[in-house]
């Protein structure tokens, strides 16, 4: 579904839920517009400190950041594509299922460039690693669930999931050595944040959960 008409349906509540959805989007409001400021501002980073394409980072303390930025994220997208894959079998909206196929294609394409510019700037290879127990338990967590359980619990998960993706997106801007992957940030910062914003939505019109959180306060 269009975000923009999710959004504008989110904002027409029925009388019951009027204060609440009112003051949201009031807040959403601010969010949007805070968001695309500061985003506006980070992407000017985009031309600066020019890197070679084909080799590390000109600066050691860029080179270093990428390669720690570079496997971390491989790591936390590959965890997004693991939740979204156990979304496509358990969701019940359809609106939610193409969103985590979306996430899926999308995060997936994003872990193999990010492979190749660890092995083409570092001579690094980099397999994803799932080693962290608190993965293990989110996903032994939403494997028991099932119908509107599974997908409350999946929206919380993601959005945060998502949060963090955000704040790593903004600080990779200003660090980065190569202008590709200052590119890459930007884009995950962005995508995520509107995904978020999607998600909160859901989750306040469909189960009446309307805690909104500003994705960019990670």
């Amino acid at each position: 579904m269009n975000l923009d008409v999710a959004e504008h349906r989110s904002c027409t509540p029925s009388p019951e839920r009027a204060s609440v959805v009112s003051a949201h989007c009031k807040r959403r409001s601010g969010r949007r517009a805070a968001s695309a400021g500061l985003l506006a501002a980070l992407l000017g980073l985009l031309l600066a400190s020019p890197a070679s394409a084909e080799g590390p980072a000109s600066n050691p303390q860029a080179a270093a950041f990428e390669v720690e930025f570079l496997t971390m994220m491989i790591d936390h997208h590959q965890m997004a594509v693991d939740t979204s894959g156990m979304c496509l079998e358990k969701a019940v909206h359809e609106d939610l299922l193409e969103l985590c196929d979306s996430i899926m294609t999308t995060q997936a394409a994003e872990i193999e460039q990010m492979q190749a510019w660890l092995a083409d700037w570092y001579g690094i290879e980099h397999e994803p690693s799932m080693d962290d127990p608190g993965h293990h338990q989110q996903m032994a967590r939403l494997g028991a669930l099932s119908g509107s359980a599974f997908e409350v619990a999946f929206l919380e998960m993601m959005t945060e999931h998502h949060a963090i993706a955000v704040a790593e997106g903004l600080e990779c801007l200003p660090q980065a050595g190569h202008s590709l992957l200052r590119r890459l940030c930007a884009g995950i910062a962005g995508s995520q944040t509107r995904e978020s914003i999607q998600m909160q939505v859901w989750l306040c019109r469909w189960f009446g959960e309307c805690g909104f959180r500003n994705p960019l306060a990670a």
